[in-house]
Formats: C-alpha cells, sequence, structure tokens
C-alpha cells in the first residue's frame, strides 16, 4: 500500500484539476450523455484522495474511513456540484454557467485541503516542504486551467455563437429556387422553385382552444398568410405538418381558410391523445385540438390529406425531396420525436429540415447516416438541447446552421450546448438566427446558396 500510495497520490493530484475543467465544460453546456460521467469522475477522484489522505495521516480504523470519505463525498457533490449550483440559480436568478463559476473554484478550494492535508501527512517522514510546494504549484495550475478556460468559454460563446450581420436585403426574382425561413415563433418555411412552392409548417397562431391562460401565445398567422399571399401568388403545390405542436400548426386553419389560396395536397401524420408519451408535459398543451383545427380546415377546402408519409424521393421545381421519420410513433417520448423531417436537394447542394426532432429516443442516431452531410442545416427544436446532438451533427456537417428562433439567450444552458456542437462539432462556418435578421431566404444556383435578410 506505501508504494502506491505517493503515485496515486500525486496522480490525483494532476487529475482532478483536469476532471474539475472537464465536469465545467460538461455542466455549462449541458451534454446529458456526458453529465453522469463526469460527475462520477470527479466524484470517485474525491472519494480515493479522501481514502489516500486518511491512510497517509495515519487512520486505521474501518468505520472511520467509511464515514469520513461519505462526509468527504456528500460535501462534495451534494454540497458544492448540486446545492450551490441549485441556490445560485433559483435563489439568485443567475445563469448555469454563473452557478458554476461559483461551485467550480469551492470544489476545486475542497480538493487542495484535502491534497494539503495528503501532503503534510507524507511530509512528517519526508521532505514536506517541498512536497508542499508542488501541492501548491499543482493547485495553482489547476486554478488557472479552470480560469482559463472560464475565459475561454465566455470569450467564445459570447463574439463567435452567431452570425448577426453580412446579409443583404431580399428581392424576389421569379422562378428562382429559394427556401424562406421566416420569422415567427416556431416554423413557418417556404420552398420555392421554378414557379412552385410549398408551405413546411406554419408558425404559431393566437388562439387557445383550451382556454389555458399559459398557451394564449401571440399569433404569426396573419404574416404568414400574408407572406404566402405575396410570395406565391395564392398558390401552394403542397403544405406539410411537421408535428401537432401549435407552434408548427397554429397557423394553416388560418391559411386554409383563405379563399385566394390554392392548396393541392397535406402531409400530416395521425394524432391522437393516447397514454403513452414519456413526458407528461404533452397533456397540458393544446396538440389535439390545433390538430383537430388543422384537419377540419383541410376538410372544409377539400384538400388531399397524405397520412401515410412517402419514403420515396418526388419534384418540386428543381428541388427533390425525401421524407424522412415519416412512419408514426405510438409511443414518443414526446410530439417532437414525431417530427417528418426533409431532405432537400438541388444543384448539389442539400438541405436538412429536421422539425423538432430529437434524440431522446435515438431518431437523430439513428437517421444520421441515412441523411448523409449537408450544406444548410434547420436547427432541430430551434436551436435547442436534447436536439442537435454530437450523433447527428458529426454526420451532417452543415457548412450553415439557421435556427428558426425569433430571440436566443446565450446565457441559457438551453442554447450553448448546440452552439458549440454547431461550432466544434459541424465545424459550421455560419450560424444565424431568424430573429436576427427578421427572416433569412437561401437562395441556390449553380455556384452555391446565397443568404438573404427579409428585414
Amino acid at each position: 500500500m506505501k508504494k502506491l500510495t505517493t503515485p496515486a497520490a500525486w496522480g490525483l493530484g494532476l487529475a482532478l484539476p483536469a476532471a474539475l475543467a472537464w465536469y465545467y465544460d460538461v455542466y455549462v453546456h449541458w451534454q446529458p450523455k456526458l453529465y453522469p460521467f463526469a460527475m462520477a469522475a470527479v466524484s470517485v477522484g474525491v472519494v480515493l484522495l479522501t481514502l489516500l489522505t486518511l491512510h497517509t495521516r495515519g487512520e486505521r480504523k474501518a468505520l472511520c474511513y467509511v464515514w469520513k470519505a461519505a462526509l468527504s463525498l456528500a460535501v462534495f457533490v451534494g454540497g458544492i456540484l448540486l446545492g450551490i449550483p441549485l441556490l445560485v440559480k433559483e435563489a439568485f436568478g443567475r445563469s448555469t454557467e454563473q452557478a458554476a463559476a461559483v461551485a467550480i473554484p469551492l470544489a476545486a478550494a475542497q480538493v487542495i485541503v484535502l491534497f494539503a492535508l495528503l501532503l503534510r501527512g507524507k511530509g512528517k517522514r519526508k521532505a514536506g516542504t517541498a512536497l508542499l510546494a508542488a501541492g501548491l504549484a499543482i493547485a495553482a495550475l489547476g486554478g488557472a486551467a479552470l480560469w482559463n478556460l472560464g475565459g475561454m468559454t465566455a470569450r467564445y460563446y459570447r463574439t463567435r455563437v452567431l452570425t448577426t450581420e453580412g446579409l443583404a436585403s431580399y428581392e424576389a426574382v421569379p422562378g428562382q429556387t429559394a427556401i424562406h425561413f421566416l420569422n415567427v415563433s416556431g416554423d413557418a418555411i417556404l420552398l420555392e422553385s421554378g414557379g412552385k412552392f410549398a408551405l413546411i409548417d406554419a408558425g404559431e397562431d393566437s388562439d387557445d382552444p383550451t382556454g389555458n391562460p399559459d398557451l394564449a401565445y401571440a399569433g404569426y398567422e396573419d404574416y404568414v398568410l400574408d407572406y404566402v399571399k405575396r410570395a406565391t401568388g395564392g398558390r401552394l403545390d403542397f403544405i406539410l405538418g411537421t408535428h401537432a405542436h401549435s407552434d408548427h400548426l397554429g397557423g394553416f386553419d388560418t391559411l386554409l381558410a383563405d379563399p385566394d389560396v390554392a392548396v393541392g395536397r397535406a402531409y400530416l401524420k395521425r394524432y391522437h391523445e393516447h397514454e403513452r408519451f414519456k413526458y407528461d408535459y404533452e397533456y397540458d398543451w393544446d396538440n389535439q385540438e390545433v390538430y383537430d383545427q388543422t384537419l377540419n380546415a383541410l376538410h372544409t377546402r377539400g384538400v388531399p390529406l397524405i397520412q401515410d408519409i412517402p419514403a420515396e424521393p418526388f419534384a418540386l421545381g428543381e428541388f427533390t425531396l425525401t421524407f424522412f421519420n415519416g412512419e408514426y410513433d405510438s409511443a414518443p417520448w414526446d410530439e417532437n420525436d414525431n417530427s417528418i423531417c426533409l431532405l432537400a436537394e438541388v444543384f448539389g447542394q442539400r438541405v436538412f429540415l429536421g422539425g423538432d426532432l430529437n434524440d431522446y429516443g435515438g431518431k437523430e442516431t439513428r437517421l444520421a447516416p441515412q441523411i448523409g452531410k449537408v450544406d444548410l442545416l434547420k436547427a432541430m427544436h430551434h436551436g435547442g438541447e436534447h436536439s442537435n446532438t454530437e450523433a447527428i451533427l458529426s454526420v451532417l456537417q452543415p457548412r450553415t446552421v439557421i435556427i428558426t428562433n425569433r430571440e436566443i439567450d446565450l446565457t441559457d444552458k438551453w442554447f450553448l450546448g448546440p452552439m458549440r456542437r454547431f461550432h466544434q462539432i459541424a465545424k459550421a462556418e455560419r450560424i444565424m438566427c431568424t430573429g436576427g435578421f427578421g427572416g433569412i431566404v437561401a437562395v441556390f444556383g449553380e455556384d452555391g446558396i446565397a443568404y438573404f435578410a427579409c428585414g
């Protein structure tokens, strides 16, 4: 045991600061698959360091080993890594990054104290001064690493996340091939090619069919209707509702009620309230009501409804379009899990529109190899966490990411994890939010894709 104590002590002294830096990155940017491993790594390290400290200082009672190690772990995990962030965020209303900025130095302080006690115990028999100096140097190095990581994180995410300028104003050109990302709450995406048009989702509406004040959102149905009529002349080859959430289906009933708008066909999966959702919040929303409104509007206008979503590619002007995730999932994690996705290919360019797809049940992981590399990605679920995972971004590798969101709070960990992955995993050259440009239009040509701001 004595022969193992010294290298183990130095190994832990070197590894724990690095483990804390890794934990900081995982915690702040909320990587769900790595978070348990990061928590386990730093916790095991602290327990081992505590046991070595007790052994070095002459502790020989097994019961003391157990309760002192348990107390050290409880302070480290329960008090510092869980309790302090919760207090900082909930009681003081601070961000995840600010909570970590308080918790991680405290965690480092506990590690330093344990390591100093260990070194002092060994110093009784050896060169205590040299060991203590080396221990302090390691602590300083760990502190510097944490400080540097925090600084790099702040600089990186506050200055390089979003492209916020450089787009010329959009001017319509008859017969062009383009995708219009409208600036709404939710998704409303207009495909255009050679005088043919299709609308993917129709944004949030102002209806509150359940009378729930929490669902009384600002609606964009009139804006979507006006934009579609101006851009298409009132002719849509098809519409697609990706899934039964009001920020995607909400505007369709208003669109279909207008006699000046003609729709060739509609794609919409089946939906019914059932007891199989993994997440209960779906039952508090107006999914069924909004879905029924859309179906009734389609029936009233006599628009053919396709609910068995085809897997074969088909054409819209110059576009070749392919649906993904078209099979109805009767037991999804949530309704986002049922999002119909669309791959659009034109002039050698590839675009993936992923709705609100997530990876709770592994959908992104399974679809990624079927889709392959793309040039433009409409970020899944408006750029949020639990979507846009490493599994799909490492395969799609989009050069440009467009986030359909009216605003993004870069202090919110809901966005920071995907932002990091867009840059570091996908290595995207630009990441744009529709809210920053009043909507974005991607125009396709033989030479590539040009992007314009709707204003």
